[in-house]
């Protein structure tokens, strides 16, 4: 007798054991792959079993909505004009969730795993029983699913990555690192990752944080840098001449008893991201590629400094009335000071 084709996630591998057992049980030969391997012989082997299928089922998870290979498996068995049956084995699945392809099936809730829902399994199936003659010519086959954690390393590779693919990159590897199919092949991407000489620091600590977990090899150490970290937020105003704010008004340079900053910042393709601005500790503002922004200054001695994500080297001046002190600030990416500062005029 033809059997049925299970596909499912191998991070369900407990709960599909569980369903196949009761297939069995009913009298039905299932077929389910219960090697995770990889590559064309193994791959080629799964479509030839769903070609000689009478149906397939569709084991539903969040797990198997979110598999790559688990979609091509019931992709393919459309194509080649097999009956297949969606099953829910997950109580938070919804409708709304599954494919067209799936949604547009009689879909059977095994969530329960009771005798009820074993009955409606199996008048699905002995409604589905007779699978129609195979087209011909057949369709081409589909690829070998490539693990996503390939299509990261490919990112990666490259020899400089911008900050915005970094991010990317980092958050995609870290939801996979409690994978059960790709948690091991996630950390080593990940410490290659912490190699790269384009790497944030930002994001080298994040790594390095995530490799020295327990149990885990530890990462090697970046170049040597020298970084302050950044001053607490300061306290609220409580004397009339408290530093302004970040949205306070800036000051025209012919106001009494006042001088002012100037900071510009030339037209960049990182001009999405702010360089931060601080004043003797505080934060009065931020500037993007292209913009220009003045800020008051008392009288007085005073500290300047920027910052992405490390510090800047911090610049002392001294503000006089009517002066303008001009600063221009750009991205340098490297380890260590991501800011490079110049000071055009006091």
């Amino acid at each position: 007798m033809p059997s049925i084709f299970v596909s499912y996630s191998s991070q369900d591998r407990d709960r599909v054991t569980t369903l196949v057992e009761d297939i069995r049980g009913l009298g039905h030969e299932v077929w389910f792959d219960q090697h995770i391997t990889g590559g064309q012989v193994w791959w080629d082997n799964i479509l030839l079993n769903i070609r000689q299928s009478k149906l397939v089922i569709v084991a539903v998870t969040p797990k198997l909505l979110r598999s790559e290979a688990c979609r091509l498996e019931y992709t393919y068995a459309n194509d080649v004009k097999r009956h297949i049956i969606p099953v829910l084995l997950d109580q938070s699945i919804q409708m709304t969730m599954l494919p067209v392809l799936l949604q547009e099936r009689q879909v059977v809730n095994y969530s329960a795993f009771d005798k009820a829902a074993l009955l409606a399994l199996n008048a699905a199936i002995a409604r589905d029983n007779e699978s129609p003659a195979l087209p011909e010519p057949l369709p081409d086959p589909p690829p070998v699913p490539i693990s996503p954690i390939a299509r990261l390393r490919d990112q990666i590779s490259a020899p400089t990555i911008s900050a915005e693919t970094q991010t990317y990159v980092l958050h995609q590897l870290k939801l996979y690192l409690d994978d059960a199919e790709y948690g091991v092949e996630a950390r080593a991407t990940l410490e290659q990752f912490s190699q790269h000489p384009s790497l944030l620091a930002i994001i080298f600590r994040e790594i390095n944080e995530i490799v020295r977990q327990p149990g885990a090899a530890p990462a090697p150490a970046p170049e040597p840098t020298v970084e302050t970290p950044l001053p607490p937020p300061p306290p609220k105003a409580t004397a009339k001449k408290t530093q302004s704010k970040t949205s306070a008004k800036p000051a025209k340079s012919a106001d009494t008893g006042t001088g002012t900053l100037v900071i510009t910042r030339p037209n960049a393709v990182d001009g999405g991201s702010a360089i931060h601005i601080f004043v003797d500790g505080n934060k009065v503002g931020e500037i993007k590629g292209g913009e220009k922004k003045e800020f008051p200054l008392m009288v007085g001695v005073h500290e300047v400094y920027f910052s992405f994500i490390d510090k800047s080297e911090v610049f002392p001046l001294t503000a006089v009335a009517g002066q303008k002190i001009v600063f221009e600030v750009k991205f340098k990416w490297f380890f260590g000071t991501d800011v490079v500062v110049s000071q055009l005029s006091s």
